[in-house]
């Protein structure tokens, strides 16, 4: 017993050596791929009274290379008894902007409808409250003599559904003014109803972002309906919960833009708050 013992031993350990240094080999993969010359639709209307914006892009295969804007598009946001038209900005193709400012309201859908090349794009939204917030604290790290944010689990709330958008800026401080230094940095921030296993077990491999006392920090939050969170919670599957012990398997991230396109039309309410960092 003792023989079959050691012997069986021997070939797992030499199975297991054989494994763990076996030679790689690269192999260039012929991947099948071809334009798919898809709509890509990014529309937030907010109820801030502004110019609002929808930005209109085309896929790309190549990971590489940037969007190609869409130009030549017919842009309409309808809510009763309003049609809005958006042109297009001259020095940003792509990007259309409303003819007038507005602002969105509770309880009416808007309506958005795109033309392109005689194809009809549409898709409805409607708008989410939002709940007063309360900016998080910063933390001072004294090795480095700078401040960082930690707004993993800050503001969680299970009844409701938000996204923030923080910006430092410390570009006005002395030594920092160079055009070629870092003195700006945008961070998102996202809290869903749903606890997903791979964000808990394995959290998103992001960047600290450290700055220095006297920063300029502004929060900006977003009021997200369920539709909209459902499809942020597929984008963040597909990318920065990517990589997690249990992962979740590749698919298509839902969106609801008709006839084949891409992304989402979205409605959100804002809340905003200006801190300066270490005061």
């Amino acid at each position: 017993m003792s023989n079959i013992y050691r012997k069986t031993v021997l070939l797992l350990t030499t199975a297991m050596l054989l494994i763990i240094f076996a030679c790689e080999k690269i192999k260039d993969w012929d991947l099948q791929t071809e334009d798919l010359n898809k709509l890509v639709v990014e529309a937030i209307i907010t109820d801030e009274y502004k110019t609002q914006e929808v930005i209109l892009s085309q896929t790309i295969t190549n990971m590489n290379n940037s969007p190609a804007a869409i130009s030549d598009a017919t842009v309409l946001i309808s809510f009763p008894p309003y049609e809005i038209h958006f042109f297009e900005d001259e020095d940003k193709p792509g990007t259309y902007y409303s003819e007038i400012p507005f602002k969105a309201i509770p309880d009416v859908t808007y309506h958005l409808s795109i033309e392109y090349k005689d194809e009809i794009y549409e898709a409805e939204a409607t708008l989410a409250h939002v709940y007063p917030f309360t900016p998080p604290p910063f933390y001072y790290d004294e090795e480095l003599g700078l401040f960082t944010l930690y707004f993993n689990t800050y503001q969680y709330n299970p009844f409701e559904q938000s996204m923030y958008e923080v910006v430092v800026d410390w570009g006005h401080l002395p030594g920092y003014s160079d055009p070629d230094s870092l003195s700006i940095a945008k961070m998102q921030y996202f809290f869903l109803k749903t606890l997903d296993v791979s964000y808990i077990v394995f959290p998103q491999d992001r960047e600290q972002v450290y700055f220095p006392g006297g920063s300029i920090a502004v929060f900006t939050k977003y009021s997200l309906n369920d539709e909209y969170a459902a499809f942020l919670r597929a984008l963040l599957i597909e990318s920065q919960w990517q990589g997690a012990i249990f992962e979740g398997a590749r698919g298509n991230i839902p969106g609801n833009v008709s006839n084949g396109a891409l992304g989402f039309f979205a409605v959100c309410a804002v809340l905003k708050d200006t801190v300066v960092v270490g005061e």
